[in-house]
Parts: structure tokens; sequence; C-alpha cells
């Protein structure tokens, strides 16, 4: 009972101290256990089977579905729309790929499908998605609701909004606010849901920002990491001769200033151009490598800057659904703060997972103090992991006008007999 003389704080702290000392020797022992388990257990064999007997099952469907031999049937361009035609050809074509807005037009008249499988549906809206949900037995939805929902213009949105009042619809039938996806999550609680866990895009390192900002650690990597070594590439024309894999995530910080006019950042291009291209020997005939940023005028003013060059540039709502080898993100802003457009956690979730190898953020100066925002926490995420990070030397005498030089300037100034009143 001598415990228990002890002060409230004490025997709190002794008590938490016994618990994680028991639940580390529980976590080790499940460690070990599971480490003996998959010792003895050949995964490559075993994944190697598991792909001869899928293969053999698809192809026993397959001369199920066609026979053995013969001549497969021919189909005019009317196919799809006369009733007797479509129910032939969709037998031997059983799956239709189409946008959401023209399915209906790929069938006969008020033919169903067995089931319409609605990919990217966090892009979809509402109506384009009744359309295709019009002629659809069962459906399947995939989207993230992690990723970016579709765009509605303001116009749009407001002749939506009317007739959203109007009819007083529920709220998860609001065109302006929802996607397909959304509008789904909220009209139904108890629809079977999957999460598709297995990550196959981006590198480990990369991938693992968004799985612990955004995924709960949910998301299961199945994608290996490279080391730092150099793939030398046979020598061309003069131009990049060797394509360094170099570290999976790089920052480049712009010199101080407030170099973002609005939704457009030249000094950001300038680095992209003059020191992240050369600097990390990106072979263009080897990598694919896109610039994403948040803002439409960036991605304008960047094409302008690539030309005939190997490199696309778009915005991060473009790119929603793509990959490249090499992402270079250009973050335009002079700082950042919460709920800003471009720290929208769907918005960074996308721009980063679009890597496959690298990711290359340019940001401005002290963006690591971004403190409560998405991209501050991706800046310190490259720092704490010791990737590189890399101060810009792309500079301008006007440069000085900014404030963030103004104490330097007025320390200079202090030893000047005479001073300009500019």
């Amino acid at each position: 009972m001598k415990l228990y003389e002890q002060s409230p704080e004490s025997v709190v702290s002794f008590f938490q101290k016994k618990y994680y000392e028991r639940r580390k020797a529980e976590l080790e022992k499940q460690i070990i256990d599971l480490e003996d388990k998959l010792h003895y257990y050949s995964f490559d064999n075993e994944i190697e089977a598991y792909h001869r007997r899928s293969m053999k099952l698809f192809k026993g469907k397959l001369v199920d579905s066609y026979g053995a031999g013969g001549s497969r049937k021919v189909f005019g361009p009317d196919a799809l729309w006369k009733e007797e035609g479509f129910r032939s050809f969709i037998q031997e074509y059983p799956v239709i790929l189409s946008t959401t807005h023209s399915l209906r037009y790929c069938a006969a008249k008020d033919y169903l499908f067995d089931y319409v499988l609605i990919d990217e549906a966090s892009q979809v809206d509402i109506v384009t998605g009744a359309l295709a949900l019009s002629v659809a037995k069962n459906a399947v939805i995939v989207g993230d609701l992690k990723q970016l929902p579709n765009v509605v213009d303001g116009g749009t949105r407001r002749i939506a909004a009317d007739i959203y009042q109007s009819y007083e619809l529920g709220e998860a039938y609001d065109y302006g606010k929802h996607s397909l996806l959304s509008s789904f999550n909220a009209l139904y609680q108890d629809i079977p849901k999957t999460l598709l866990k297995e990550h196959y895009r981006c590198h480990p390192r990369i991938i693992e920002f968004c799985n612990q900002k955004f995924y709960d650690n949910e998301l299961i990597v199945l994608t290996e990491g490279g080391g730092d070594e150099e793939d030398v590439a046979e020598a061309g024309s003069g131009a990049g001769v060797v394509a360094a894999k170099g570290k999976p995530l790089i920052l480049y910080k712009t010199v101080k200033g407030n170099h973002a006019r609005g939704r457009f950042n030249q000094r950001q291009i300038d680095v992209v151009f003059q020191e992240i291209i050369p600097n990390e020997r990106i072979n263009l005939a080897k990598k694919s490598v896109g610039v994403v940023t948040p803002f439409r005028l960036q991605a304008d003013k960047l094409q302008e800057v690539i030309g005939e060059q190997r490199i696309e540039a778009d915005t991060v709502h473009k790119y929603q659904g793509r990959e490249r080898d090499i992402i270079i993100l250009t973050t335009v802003a002079n700082a950042v703060g919460q709920n800003d457009f471009v720290d929208d956690p769907n918005l960074v979730n996308v721009a980063v997972s679009r890597a496959v190898d690298q990711l290359i953020v340019v940001a401005a100066e002290g963006s690591e103090n971004w403190k409560g925002t998405n991209l501050g926490d991706l800046v310190r995420y490259i720092k704490y992991n010791n990737f590189e990070v890399m101060e810009s030397e792309i500079r301008s005498v006007f440069d000085l006008l900014y404030k963030g030089y103004s104490e330097r300037l007025l320390e200079v100034m202090k030893g000047r007999r005479k001073v300009s009143r500019f």
C-alpha cells in the first residue's frame, strides 16, 4: 500500500510506465512470431502459382465463351443502335468503355447493363453520373474522397443552386457541393464499401507522406524504393547524358522576396528551367517529367517556356488520374495559410501522388514555417527525412526592394553619412 502514499502524479506516471513496458513486450513477441511464420513462406513461388492459376481460369472462361477456333462475327457501324444487332454485339463484346455522359448512346434504346463501373467518381458530377446510372442494373462507384472533386464554374453553380432550393432536395443532391462519389457517400450510409489499400505507383518515401497525412496509415505500399545510384544513359546529341535517380524528394527554396504576382510566379519558373532541370541532370529522353501547379495562369506560363521540350505543365486538377516519373510541384504562393486554395488537402494529396520516382517541390523561403498547413507539413517532411534541400541561387538586384531585406539594408545604411531619401 506504500504506493498510495505517493503523489497522484507519481502514481499515474508509474502505471503509464508499466503499461508501456508490458505493451512493448507484447508487440515485440508478436513481431517475433510473425517473422518466424514469414521465414518459411515463399512469396515469389506463391505469387507465380497464383498467376498461373489465374491465367488458366481466364483462358478457360474465354474458351467457354467463344469456343475453340472458328471466325468472329463482324459488326457494322449501326450495331450499337439497332436492338437486335446490339444484343448480338454485347454477347461478343461484353465490356463497353464510355464516358458517363455518352453511355446511354452506346447501347440500344432501353437496354440495361448488368453492371456499370464508374471510375474516378470524385471527378464525376451528379447529373452525368445519373445518366450512366440510368442504364445500370447494378453500379460500382470507384473513387477517392481525399482527391479532387469535379470543378463547377460559378454560373453553373448559381443555376444549380436555384434548382436545388426550388425543389427542396436533400443535401446529398446539391450539385454545387457534391461529386457523384460524395453524393453516394452522403446518401447511403450502409452500402458495401471497400478501401483499395494496395498502392503500386509511387516511391515508398513519396507516398508515405500521403499515407501519414491523409490516409491514417491505412495504405499498403507495394512499391520498392531504389537507392541513390545514378542511371547512366548513352551519350546523345549533347542533351542530358546522366539521368540521376537521386533522392525521392527534393525541396528548392527561392531566395527571400514576394516573387508571386497573384497566380503567377516567374521566379519559380526560372528555378525549374535554370536550376532543377540542369542541376538534377534529368534525362528528358528517358524520364517522363511533369510540372504541376495549383493555378492555370502558372501552367500556361510554364508551357510557353517549355516549347518543344519533352515536359508537360498543367494544373493539379488536370493531372488527377495521371502520373509521371518525375513531378515538379511549383507552389507559386509567397506564403500559405490554413484554408488557402493552394493548401487544399485534396489538391496537395493529388499533386504529391502523381510522382512515380521523384517529387521536386519549389516553394518560397520560410515555407517550413507555414504552421498548420499541408504544404508546410510537406516541406517539414522533406527536411525531417534528410532529403535534399536546395537554396536557389537565382537572384535579382530588385530583390533588395522586398521587405525581407529591410533589416540588412538598414544595417548597411547605419555607416553611411548621406542616405538617399529613397
